[in-house]
C-alpha cells in the first residue's frame, strides 16, 4: 500500500530550511511582509476579542436606532475627538440628547450630517466664526 504524504511529517525534518526560506522572503519582499503583518493584526485581534469584530463606532440600540460615538463623528467632520469635546464645551456643538451606559456621547445619523456638513462650510469659508457655525447647528438641531 502507498504511503500518503503528511505534510505535518514533512515540516518536522524541513523546519529549519522552511524557516530559513520564510525569513528571506519576508526581508526581501515587501508585498509578503505587509500581508504577514495584516494576517498577524488579525490572529491577534481573533485571540484578544474573540471572532466577531465589533465596530464600536457604531452602535445600534433594542429599536434599531443606529448611533455613532465621538470617535466616529470626528472621523466624519476631519476633526480630533478632543477638538469636537471642546466644541461641546465652548457651546459650539450642542451636548447630544443620547449617551450610553458608560456616559458617552452618541449622535444620531441626521445629527452627524448636520455637523459634518457645517464644519465643512466653516472649512471651506463659506461660514467665518464658530458662533456662525453654534447659529447654523442650532437651527436644525433635533434630539
Amino acid at each position: 500500500m502507498a504511503s500518503t504524504w503528511n505534510y505535518a511529517d514533512y515540516y518536522r525534518e524541513h523546519k529549519k530550511e522552511i524557516s530559513q526560506r520564510r525569513k528571506e522572503r519576508y526581508r526581501k519582499d515587501a508585498e509578503f511582509r505587509t500581508r504577514v503583518k495584516e494576517q498577524a493584526k488579525v490572529r491577534y485581534r481573533r485571540e484578544r476579542f474573540g471572532k466577531a469584530l465589533v465596530d464600536r463606532c457604531e452602535l445600534v440600540d433594542e429599536k434599531g436606532q443606529r448611533y455613532l460615538s465621538i470617535g466616529k463623528l470626528s472621523n466624519l467632520c476631519n476633526r480630533n475627538t478632543q477638538t469636537i469635546r471642546n466644541y461641546h464645551r465652548d457651546g459650539v456643538i450642542p451636548q447630544p440628547t443620547h449617551h450610553d451606559s458608560r456616559g458617552w456621547r452618541l449622535y444620531t445619523p441626521a445629527q452627524a450630517r448636520l455637523i459634518r456638513s457645517v464644519l465643512r462650510k466653516l472649512d471651506t469659508g463659506q461660514l467665518k466664526s464658530l458662533k456662525e457655525v453654534t447659529v447654523e447647528i442650532e437651527k436644525d438641531w433635533r434630539g
